[in-house]
């Protein structure tokens, strides 16, 4: 008989799946597109693999001073984050998702 061991739901996808590989990523600030006061990030999001994950990021980043929205697309990966300009370094955006346990990289 196989048993599943799962992760501690602090890291990763709460469905106990094994978090995403923590390796370095690029400096988002050049990746980020601002029009009319608004500032845009776009990223792709490694380990996130359920519904529950998609809670956990968004739920994390709407939570953060100054994030307007917060939007992951399970299908590609891609999150968009908006914020108002200036309110947010992007390098706080990364530094989330990657305190979830998952990886971001633009």
């Amino acid at each position: 008989m196989t048993t599943l061991t799962t992760l501690d739901d602090e890291l990763g996808c709460p469905s106990g799946l094994e978090p995403a590989h923590q390796g370095g990523t690029a400096d988002p600030a050049p990746f980020v597109r601002r029009k009319d006061g608004v500032s845009t990030l776009e990223l792709l999001v490694f380990g996130a693999k359920c519904a529950g994950c998609i809670s956990k990021i968004e739920g994390g980043l709407n939570s953060v001073p100054g994030v307007d929205s917060a939007r992951l697309n399970l299908s590609t990966g891609k999150l968009a984050v908006t914020w108002r300009d200036k309110a947010v370094d992007p390098r706080a955006i990364v530094s989330k998702v990657t305190s979830l346990g998952y990886r971001a990289a633009p």
